[in-house]
């Protein structure tokens, strides 16, 4: 913010210059001044007024000059009173909290004026609550959440990364549930990588309440007949499987949205809206909240989906960690040089230029890797952004070249757990031992979670990442290193997502501050239609609804695809898909005049009229359920898998229960018919595809899978007399398929397939063959069959910890989740004969562990 005190904004100046100087790597050619106590007074004199406003950039301010007079003056504790009690003020008790922690005997040698002390104890008790039979000191933002959550009907809340959202909302729904336990409440998270983590911190939070509501993260329904409600912790992919599994006389009461904004994201985020819009139509009276970060018109959401008459939006820009935007740029000719500058909101603050130990030039593995090895002291972490996971891998090892091993023994069981149970060749087995992992999507839940939780205890120093970092994963740190940022291969980087990354720099309760590195900045490229690269803009975004969206701007694209020609890259043809599926099931069939509805200008009319006429060309006789229930399926293709499928008999088509004669054969050939009407695919990719689901449908353990398609491949390329596969392209081409294949393209397909053979079954008189259909796509997407496997994952543990419990716990045939969770609960873990990597995963969810 501008500040007109000349005095106070040069202080400031100097100060915010003292301080970033402090984190530069290398050595300043000019470093600044140390700032004088009379300066230093002055600031302090100043926050303290600015903590009592109600403006956000003032209170930002409030905050910064507090954290950076702290950690410019460490050696002189005389201040840390005076910063304590701003913290105070602010209603910002982590960061009062970490003034204690580190400077406890500074500040109890100040004791503050007692007329302070006693604004400082109301304040905290003002912010004060009980919940699951502890008290919690919130902050002022996550106070006034928690109000609105008791108090209103739906709301929508805007928030800093930062914030603790998350934290919140968890405690909101255990307050709802120590009031009426009958609620049917759902969590909807954006990936499958959050469930696990919102599972057990609900389950800790309700074992504290002493509450016994289940908690479920696959969509099996509680037995109608259950006397409680239960807690869902959902992808939309996953929701939209419970609502078609609910009898007539269940419903969801409460629907909590996290990561709101997800709403813009491409095809999921069509899947997102269509499956928020399911909920409120099986119950027009939900309770819908939603949370987003730092966005602009969080009202847009309650305006769309919002129900009830207490409908209220909440918007915060504090954050209660400061983030230094910084950027590194390079010096012509000069290899081991570099000039800094920090970041705010009134433009670029030169802190100098620095001479370096390590050449500012090479790759962009080189770059990223020397830049986070020399600006990470110790004891702090560093995230280093990735566009590919290939890039995650390349710079993880690129970081170990020239490291030594600096690892404690849990990090060394965790090597020898992946040796054994995913490969020996595994990449991570040589970057693990130096600190150093990598993080994305398609990794093995257990390899991933446990790269999490070993990151929040700082037992890993870097970890590389791509954009799964941007879905709502815990997973921060002192520093992230960005390079020229894209999302996916091909996009740059846009500003909300910029921002949402720069929320996870610095912890809450363990830093004062967070750096953002943004490397090389001159040279990265901007979005479409963007002047600026991402991190510059406003510190606000606006949340854009994709289908709204993808009407609006993509005609062409749509007509090309409705027809089937569309030549463009996977994300816009998925978009379209989607956009199409919505459009026919919602506006076409029901007879909405399109154009009337969402024209925004006369061209857009016109497009939208073509796309309307092309659209009712389409002979569809498919039932519009069918069509509703598929949002991510092309509508003319599912309508030709529907024309295939009434030809046949449909006893022919049902899916065989895994375990029986006949069930790899029949899965593939359901995997052909698939590959054939609703992914067009030419070839005979279905082969590989139906072996590696029917392996993971036989609960074969990941490495089996692994090793047997390697010494296929080997056997094959010895045949051929050609060079042998390379091991670790072969484990990584494994992980990929399963994720995205099996696990997310054949599961949306299968539900299709089921749904249009459901009909057809009934539509012939077949009604007990059509309610016991099996539910393929549920094993699939889990990778078993056994419902003690598909309980034990339904409370949140990975596939794999579920594969190991098996037979060492003596579970009921058919328990139900919370059966298992009782039995684990009462179970001697550390005397099971499993992996510790195991025992840690269900120690956490039974919080009994570290």
């Amino acid at each position: 913010m501008k500040i007109t005190n000349e005095a106070i904004s040069e202080a400031l100046l100097q100060l915010l210059r003292l301080d970033i100087a402090a984190q530069l790597p290398g050595q300043l050619v000019a470093p600044p001044a140390p700032l004088a106590r009379e300066k230093q007074l002055q600031l302090i004199s100043h926050a303290a007024t600015l903590a009592l406003s109600d403006a956000p950039e003032e209170r930002s301010l409030a905050y910064e000059i507090a954290a950076r007079i702290v950690e410019t003056t460490s050696n002189d504790q005389s201040l840390i009173p005076a910063a304590s009690f701003i913290m105070s003020r602010l209603g910002n008790f982590p960061g009062r909290q970490l003034v204690a922690n580190r400077y406890a005997s500074g500040a109890q040698d100040k004791p503050q004026h007692p007329l302070l002390d006693i604004e400082s104890f109301a304040r905290e008790m003002e912010n004060t609550v009980h919940v699951a039979g502890e008290s919690k000191v919130l902050t002022d933002f996550q106070m006034d959440f928690f109000e609105l959550l008791e108090n209103s009907d739906s709301a929508s809340v805007s928030a800093p990364t930062s914030a603790g959202k998350s934290f919140v909302l968890s405690l909101g729904i255990i307050k709802k549930v120590s009031q009426n336990n009958n609620s049917n409440i759902v969590y909807v998270v954006p990936t499958r990588a959050l469930l696990g983590q919102v599972t057990r911190s609900l389950l800790a939070l309700l074992k504290k309440a002493q509450l016994s509501t289940p908690v479920r993260c696959v969509p099996i329904p509680l037995d109608p007949e259950a006397k409680s409600g239960c807690i869902y912790v959902l992808t939309q992919e996953r929701l939209i499987s419970l609502l078609q599994s609910f009898t007539k006389n269940q419903t969801i009461n409460i629907m909590i949205v996290d990561e709101a904004q997800s709403v813009g994201d491409g095809s999921r985020g069509v899947l997102l809206q269509t499956a928020i819009e399911s909920v409120r139509r099986l119950n027009p009276q939900v309770n819908i909240f939603f949370a987003s970060p730092l966005t602009r018109n969080p009202g847009l959401l309650l305006d769309h989906f919002g129900t009830g008459v207490s409908k209220k939006i909440l918007e915060e820009k504090h954050s209660p960690v400061l983030q230094n935007i910084i950027l590194a740029r390079d010096v012509h000719r000069e290899v081991k040089q570099a000039e800094f500058f920090v970041l705010d909101d009134i433009g670029e603050h030169s802190i100098g230029r620095a001479v370096l130990s390590f050449k500012f030039r090479g790759t962009l593995s080189e770059i990223k890797s020397n830049f986070a090895k020399n600006v990470t002291k110790h004891n702090e972490s560093a995230i280093i952004y990735c566009n590919t996971p290939s890039q995650t891998e390349e710079t993880a090892l690129e970081i170990c070249s020239t490291s030594e091993d600096d690892a404690d023994q849990d990090v060394y069981d965790f090597l020898e757990f992946i040796r054994e149970h995913i490969h020996e060749e595994y990449s991570l087995i040589n970057t693990l031992p130096k600190g150093v992992a990598y993080h994305y999507g398609s990794m093995p839940n257990i390899v991933r979670s446990r790269i999490e939780q070993l990151a929040k205890q700082g037992k890993l120093k870097y970890i590389c990442c791509t954009s799964t970092l941007l879905q709502g994963i815990n997973l921060p740190a002192k520093h992230i290193i960005i390079d020229r940022p894209r999302k996916g291969k091909t996009k740059p980087m846009g500003r909300a997502d910029f921002l949402n990354l720069a929320g996870r720099a610095g912890r809450l309760l363990h830093e004062f501050q967070g750096n953002v590195w943004c490397l090389r900045p001159d040279t990265w490229d901007t979005p479409e239609g963007v002047s600026d690269p991402c991190f510059r803009g406003a510190d606000t975004q606006d949340i854009k609804m994709s289908f709204f969206e993808s009407l609006s701007n993509d005609g062409e694209l749509l007509l090309n695809i409705l027809r089937d020609s569309h030549s463009g890259d996977k994300e816009s043809f998925e978009l379209g898909v989607a956009t199409i599926c919505k459009l026919f099931s919602e506006f076409i069939i029901p007879g909405i005049n399109l154009p009337s509805a969402y024209a925004k200008s006369p061209e857009a009319a016109l497009i939208l009229e073509n796309l309307q006429n092309e659209c009712k060309k389409t002979d569809f006789t498919i039932p519009k359920e069918i069509l509703s229930l598929n949002p991510s399926v092309h509508p003319v293709r599912l309508q030709n898998l529907y024309n295939h499928m009434i030809q046949q008999n449909p006893i022919d088509l049902l899916p065989i229960y895994p375990q029986n004669k006949g069930a790899n054969d029949r899965l593939k050939e359901i995997f052909r018919i698939i590959s054939i009407y609703l992914e067009k695919e030419d070839n005979n990719s279905f082969k590989f595809d139906s072996w590696l689901a029917n392996s993971w449908l036989h609960d074969t353990p990941l490495k089996s899978i692994i090793d047997q398609r390697i010494t296929y491949l080997t056997q094959k390329a010895q045949r051929e007399n050609k060079e042998p596969p390379v091991t670790k392209i072969e484990i990584n081409s494994i992980l990929d398929s399963l994720q995205q294949r099996i696990r997310f393209k054949y599961v949306k397909n299968i539900r299709a397939y089921k749904q249009i053979l459901t009909h057809q079954l009934i539509n012939t008189g077949k009604h007990k063959e059509a309610a016991e259909i099996i539910p393929i796509d549920l094993y699939l997407e889990c990778g078993s069959s056994n419902p003690i496997i598909l309980s034990l994952m339904g409370i949140g543990l990975t596939r794999t910890t579920a594969l190991m419990l098996k037979g060492k716990v003596k579970f009921p045939d058919s328990p139900t989740p919370e059966t298992c969770l009782g039995l684990l609960a009462s179970t001697n873990i550390t005397s099971l004969n499993i992996p510790g990597v195991c025992k840690n995963e269900i120690e956490e969810l039974l919080s009994v562990g570290s």
